[in-house]
This record gives C-alpha cells, structure tokens and sequence, in this order.
C-alpha cells in the first residue's frame, strides 16, 4: 500500500507538471500575440487561453480513460480501480485548491471543467463555488438543480478492503441546501428539497417533490417516496421508507432484517416489520 501511494503522488507530480507546464506555455504564447494591446488585454487573455487548454486536454483524455464502473474493486487491483484512480488524479491536478472557486464562479467554465472530468451536468445548474465533488465521472445533475454552500457529493467508499462505486444523480430543479452529504449510490429526484445539514447515506433514494427538512439522517438504502415530507432532525435508520402520514417500511431485503427510525428529540422507535415494501 505504501508503494502505490507514492506512486500515485509521483504520477500526480508528473502530470501537475506536465498539464500545467502546457497551459503556461499556451497563456505565453497568447500573451505575446496580444502584448502589443496592452496588459490589460493579453493578460486576462493569457490566463484563460492557459486554463481552457488546461480543460481541453483533461477532456482529452478522458476520452481514453475508461469510466469506472458501479460495484465492488479491491483496491490497487483491476481495470475499475485503475480508471477511478486516474481519473481522481484529473480532478485533483485540474481543480486545485486556490483555483476551483475561481473556475466555479464562472457558469461557463464550471460546466466546460466538470464534462471534462467525466461529469453528466446540465449547464442550467447552479452550484456554489465551495461544494466538493469528488467523483465527477459518477456524478448527474439535471438542468436547474441547485447545489449549495459546502454540500459534499462522494460516489466511493471504503470498507473492508474494498472501494465501493456507485453514481450519484440530482435530478432535474432538485435543490440541496448548505451542508449536505451525499453518499455513494444516491438520487434526489426532480424538484425534491433537501435542506440544511442533512445527511443523506449510501443508496438514499429521495423521491420527486419530497422535502427533507433540515438536520434529517439517513443511514442508508433508504427510500423517501414521492411528494412526502421528512420532519426535521429525523434520524432515519438503514433500509426505512418514509411513505405518505410518515409511515414506514423496511425496504433493505439484502440484510433480511427490520429497519427502523428514531425522531431526534425522543427515545421511542418505531419497529417496522414490512420488509422490502418499497424495494
């Protein structure tokens, strides 16, 4: 494991070089086209011709680098593996700490970025220049969602030993608010709030027009059907559906076992015996 992480901060250094030793020298060659104009002109001129090179050759290849796949990969192992390490790699060189809030103030740049680095992203959607996605190959966002302050989308995990992929999707006007967390395999459906602080577990699905009210965590495989509303500070257990009137049935088959949801404020749970209602 040591091996390979050096490894991967050399081929990091090697490409941070190599892609931004390009653009530079784009920007330069820009900048004395224009120098003539005036600074005021070749410079801002330079520093965009440098950084849409810099998008350009990061969509380029990723072109010829596989997408990795939904499932399961042990880690330093296989062709998923490999394709969702270089392709991390892509994003850590290409959006940089200083530089991301810079490329996500501007629509155009924030979309023309993201599709380079895999990203199914409408350019209608809006997002704040602090949200961290970090698996844009894994990530959807439809046309008029609304990514806001400080929300993190992550579309792997580890455990076990295992790197665990799945896509995220945020459908069409879907709204998540300051602070959220979305785990791997999640989809908000279209027009759905999810409001501040909450935490949405791996293969949370949250249906069409349902509000999750603020503070509201959700452990996993959970579904939230269409049009409902999630009271806020709710703490949703693994495998729950929130039906209609807050009813709720077990929908986690996979683990054969009850699911259940505790009301923040209160020590009452509420057994649910349904299993699999809503799978």
């Amino acid at each position: 494991m040591a091996a390979g992480l050096l490894v991967y901060d050399l081929l990091l250094l090697a490409f941070a070089v190599g892609l931004w030793g390009g653009a530079g020298w784009v920007g330069a060659r820009v900048h004395a086209a224009l120098a003539p104009f005036g600074p005021w002109l070749a410079i801002p001129a330079a520093l965009l011709a440098g950084l849409l090179a810099a998008i350009l050759a990061v969509g380029a290849l990723g072109l010829l680098t596989p997408r990795p796949d939904a499932g399961r990969v042990e880690l330093m192992k296989g062709r998923r593996f490999w394709a969702w390490l270089i392709r991390s790699l892509y994003r850590r060189v290409l959006l940089p700490g200083p530089l991301k809030p810079i490329v996500f103030t501007f629509n155009t740049l924030r979309f023309l970025a993201l599709r380079a680095l895999g990203a199914r992203v409408a350019f209608s959607a809006n997002m704040s220049t602090d949200v961290e996605l970090l698996d844009p190959p894994l990530l959807e966002v439809g046309p008029g969602a609304t990514i806001g302050a400080r929300c993190m989308i992550a579309g792997h995990y580890v455990d076990a030993g295992k790197l665990r992929l799945e896509p995220v999707r945020v459908e069409k006007g879907a709204l998540l608010a300051a602070e959220v967390l979305v785990g791997p395999g999640v989809v908000v459906g279209e027009g759905a709030r999810v409001l501040a602080g909450v935490k949405l577990g791996p293969g949370t699905r949250v249906g069409a027009g349902a509000v999750i009210e603020a503070g509201v965590r959700f452990e996993g495989q959970s579904v939230v059907a269409p049009g409902v509303r999630v009271p806020a500070g709710t703490n949703v257990l693994r495998g729950v559906a929130w039906t209609e009137g807050g009813e709720q049935g077990g929908v986690d088959a996979e683990e054969g076992g009850a699911g259940r949801v505790a009301r923040a404020g209160g020590d009452d749970e509420d057994e649910v015996t349904d299993a699999g209602a809503l799978a």
